[in-house]
């Protein structure tokens, strides 16, 4: 299951989804949570990368994704399931961003 999570480096809502997302992640290597940032330089995102700890950061320099995953604002957080297809897509910080996680990764595992 993969787990692109849509991201800027001045998006307060983001840094305070950010541990959330990394702590489920921790929990669950047999998911794949890929940070996306979107439309900022590079510089600005190895430097915020580095002081979180996030890896295998992927840029969105020209916010492509936006319109491909319908990005309305940041944070959002898509699920594909392993066939390819968008199963889940949420949008603004949620507290409970692991209990959602873990439900799409259990509900949709099932029905592979």
């Amino acid at each position: 299951m993969l787990f692109l999570d849509f991201f800027a480096t001045w998006c307060t809502p983001c840094r305070a989804e950010l541990p959330l997302v990394q702590a489920w992640e921790r929990a669950h290597p047999q998911a794949l949570v890929v940070p996306v940032d979107v439309g900022e330089p590079v510089a600005a995102v190895r430097r915020f990368a580095d002081a979180h700890g996030m890896q295998r950061v992927v840029l969105d320099p020209e916010q492509l994704s936006r319109g491909y995953f319908q990005i309305l604002g940041f944070p959002t957080m898509v699920v594909i399931d392993p066939r390819g297809n968008i199963r889940a897509t949420w949008t603004g910080f949620n507290p409970a961003i692991g209990l959602a996680m873990s439900n799409a990764l259990q509900s949709l595992s099932k029905r592979r």
